[in-house]
């Protein structure tokens, strides 16, 4: 990426999307998205807007939640994980449906104590911020993780390069979801641990989502918590977890009439 301007950013981005697949294009714009947050101090609701869009790039074998079972397969792995801001990410992102970039930036100013918990100050895509709640095990985790909290962001980094503080890598993130390789080693993530392929960060937000849904929320409530500008976008968790039900019907469905036939 040339990093001489935000417009050599951008247009750096726009050149590597050409005829890009998604696995090239996801970590070129997370990068790009980094650097115009830390190198030029843009927001990154600002900067997500810059960028161009990874949509039409998706496929559908990424829209997808952890059912049930999954779920309490991965709280059980973050569980195993050693104390530290890895552990207390994971542990309230499919509690709150935050975006890697959202929770990532937080600053200790964003969280506010409420009667039930905290909510965070999130700014995310939209121009305006939201706040989202923070309630039950994970209110309790990140009770614990601001104890210790000394940096004015609430999951710090390592220091740029005139020590400036900085955030956490969404690559330590995406590492400890999905795994990694270095030097030729495999080094397992959660997902290799309980066995679910395609694990991501993402499938945290979209498994958020899908448990709002099925618990009987709104699609303007969950368009809210989620900070979809358009709701259209929201709209397409009913209909993944219309074909879930689809599945879950076609296992116990009686075909024997397609067999006479």
């Amino acid at each position: 990426l040339d990093g001489g301007s935000v417009e050599a950013v951008v247009e750096s981005v726009k050149r590597i999307f050409k005829g890009a697949p998604l696995g090239t294009a996801l970590p070129t714009r997370a990068a790009a998205l980094r650097m115009l947050v830390d190198e030029f101090q843009v927001s990154p609701g600002e900067a997500s807007d810059l960028l161009p869009s990874v949509k039409g790039k998706k496929n559908a074998a990424m829209r997808f939640a952890l059912q049930p079972e999954q779920l309490e397969a991965y709280y059980s792995a973050v569980d195993e994980l050693p104390a530290g801001p890895v552990r207390v990410i994971l542990a309230i992102l499919p509690q709150t449906g935050l975006r890697p970039a959202e929770v990532l930036s937080l600053k200790l100013k964003h969280v506010q104590p409420t009667s039930s918990g905290y909510n965070l100050e999130v700014h995310g895509k939209s121009k305006e911020a939201r706040l989202v709640p923070v309630v039950g095990d994970a209110a309790e985790v990140l009770r614990r993780h601001l104890k210790s909290c000394t940096s004015d962001y609430l999951f710090p980094g390592k220091p740029g390069k005139n020590g400036e503080e900085r955030h956490m890598s969404d690559q330590v993130l995406l590492a400890a979801v999905a795994g990694y390789r270095n030097r030729g080693k495999k080094y397992e993530g959660i997902a290799q641990q309980i066995g679910v392929k395609g694990l991501t960060p993402y499938v945290l937000r979209h498994t958020f989502a899908t448990n709002l849904l099925r618990a009987g929320e709104g699609i303007e409530m969950i368009a809210d918590l989620l900070g979809h500008e358009d709701i259209e976008t929201t709209r397409v968790y009913a209909r993944i977890e219309t074909t879930a039900r689809e599945k879950a019907a076609m296992k116990v469905a009686r075909n024997r009439m397609t067999e006479i036939a």
